[in-house]
């Protein structure tokens, strides 16, 4: 048998080497470029929206309240239903009212309710065109009181138990002569009134009326003898969080959409406070 040149050889498979190469390299380069290419392409799987947080009062029944860890009330079924309507992904999370304003203007949760919105707030948040509910706040008195229904003029002066926080309309706030007793809970006010720590203490009329029915101990020494103030109630929202006003668009958007469709005065009807 005749033996093969060697020069010949090396030549023969240094050839078949390179293009080996280059077929390697042409395919590389056609899937890079197909479409197809499992390592170029995004995954198609959908993906679950982040939840934008919603920060609850937590200690406002019928209204907003915490219960077993869980935001409940009149309020919270009507900030899930907007943004259910008009399909935004939302957590409320229950928080103490100051820090559930404090979280906001931080831009930490996106927004946080229930708030009276006045002159004193109105720069520090954004807010939604339609409130979510009127109200009203009530001046409480020792049972014994007598004369005509107070107002906010006649609390100059006096000594008032309010609840850290919490907003009771420009002429009350700005007026430095009423001597506030702050505590972290509605119910400490009306104890201390009933007490006779205080002159008076100003509460939201429904809230007075659940807390009266959960403490009997109070019932009986004291009583409302005027109005504060018959406020609009809003979801204030952070002015530096992320997309926040297309949120706020959306949310209007959702209220619009349950009070049409009856959804609201259901809720309304169910709380009973329509």
């Amino acid at each position: 048998m005749k033996c093969p040149n060697r020069d010949n050889t090396i030549m023969t498979q240094g050839y078949r080497f390179a293009v080996l190469l280059c077929l390697c390299a042409l395919s590389g380069l056609i899937a890079a470029e197909s479409p197809s290419a499992a390592i170029s392409q995004p995954s198609t799987a959908p993906t679950k929206t982040t939840a934008i947080k919603i920060g609850a009062e937590d200690d406002w029944y019928p209204y907003s309240a915490k219960h077993n860890g869980q935001p409940v009330g009149m309020a919270a079924e009507i900030v899930n239903a907007a943004f259910a309507a008009a399909k935004v992904n939302i957590q409320l999370v229950s928080l103490p009212y100051a820090r559930c304003m404090s979280e906001t203007s931080k831009a930490e949760i996106a927004g946080c309710f229930d708030t009276l919105r006045n002159p004193l707030n109105e720069n520090l948040y954004l807010w939604h065109k339609t409130p979510l509910f009127p109200a009203r706040i009530l001046i409480y008195g020792p049972v014994n009181h007598t004369g005509k229904p107070l107002s906010v003029s006649d609390l100059t002066g006096k000594s008032v138990a309010i609840t850290n926080g919490y907003d009771y309309g420009e002429a009350f706030d700005s007026d430095k002569t009423i001597k506030r007793d702050s505590g972290l809970m509605d119910i400490n006010g009306l104890r201390k009134l009933a007490q006779g720590k205080v002159d008076y203490a100003v509460i939201y009329d429904r809230n007075a009326l659940y807390l009266l029915k959960e403490n009997p101990d109070i019932t009986g020494k004291i009583k409302p003898v005027g109005v504060l103030i018959e406020p609009d109630i809003y979801l204030s929202f952070s002015k530096d969080y992320p997309n926040i006003q297309e949120i706020i668009s959306q949310f209007d958007r959702g209220l619009n959409h349950i009070k049409a469709n009856g959804d609201y005065q259901k809720i309304l009807n169910k709380w009973q406070l329509d």
